[in-house]
């Protein structure tokens, strides 16, 4: 078996790489709500925590998505 060329493999490297750490980094975020979730949903369910005062308008106007949209695009 034959290897690419070293710049046909750069060429790889250069557009799979980020899309790789990307996974990455989402793999890590989503834990992390995963791991939020485990701990607000029983204090939500027992009513240790109450979301009667939290005004609702203005997170999901302002918080609609963990990173600008401008980083999703290429």
């Amino acid at each position: 078996m034959e290897l690419p060329l070293k710049k046909i493999m750069n060429q790889y490297d250069e557009v799979c790489s980020p899309i790789y750490e990307q996974i990455k980094i989402l793999g890590k975020k989503n834990q992390v709500l995963q791991e939020t979730r485990d701990l607000l949903l029983p204090r939500l369910i027992s009513g240790k925590l109450s979301v009667e005062d939290i005004d609702l308008e203005n997170i999901i106007t302002t918080s609609m998505a963990a990173e600008p949209e401008a980083q999703y695009k290429r």
